[in-house]
């Protein structure tokens, strides 16, 4: 079995339920995308997962590199293979940010692409398959709050919980006085509009 890493960066079952996961989001309307509510049940993957993330917790990039494709796609660009990845990230300085971002992908959760033949982290990497992957988001968490304004003090317009939302680039970036850069380096605040249209605000990342 292949396995394949998806570095989705933006920022922000078994049978019988894979079947039920893509039964309601591929042949519905849902604007929600939650969580998978199960792992993979192959053991070679679950070996190569606890390699993965023993690399990653320790931060070993000897480890690592084994692990990864040696045809890694790091980008949409040209970076590709272990040289594009090492390029990109940097994993040997300490300061990188890649090993965080590994931590997040994997915490967020995986699961099988809409083949079904290779399991990807985070999950939300198969919203691309439904709706436009650059403009398209999932709120990751319960209870976020929707905010009139970029301001942490601003009315709440809704909690959103997993929700699909589209994304206002030129909204989301009107302000860059008060939409600052978060440690990742994207913007603070995100200009979004929940599929069903009924609510449009700002979500901090």
């Amino acid at each position: 079995m292949k396995y394949i890493l998806i570095l989705l960066i933006s920022i922000v079952f078994t049978n019988d339920i894979k079947a039920q996961f893509y039964h309601d989001f591929y042949n519905s309307d849902t604007t929600k995308m939650f969580p998978p509510s199960s792992d993979s049940k192959d053991i070679s993957f679950d070996n190569y997962m606890k390699k993965l993330n023993h690399a990653i917790n320790t931060k070993n990039t000897k480890e690592l590199l084994p692990l990864l494709d040696s045809n890694i796609k790091c980008s949409f660009g040209g970076d590709w293979g272990w040289s594009g990845f090492i390029r990109m990230w940097h994993p040997d300085i300490a300061k990188s940010g890649v090993w965080t971002l590994l931590r997040k992908m994997i915490d967020i959760g995986g699961q099988y692409d809409s083949g079904q033949q290779e399991w990807v982290y985070p999950y939300v990497f198969n919203l691309s398959q439904k709706y436009d992957a650059f403009f398209s988001f999932v709120i990751i968490g319960k209870n976020r709050n929707l905010r009139v304004s970029p301001d942490l003090n601003s009315k709440i317009i809704a909690k959103l919980s997993y929700d699909i939302v589209t994304y206002d680039t030129i909204g989301g970036r009107k302000d860059p006085d008060t939409n600052h850069l978060n440690p990742w380096g994207e913007w603070e605040w995100y200009n979004v509009t929940t599929l069903d249209g009924k609510y449009s605000g700002y979500v901090n990342w």
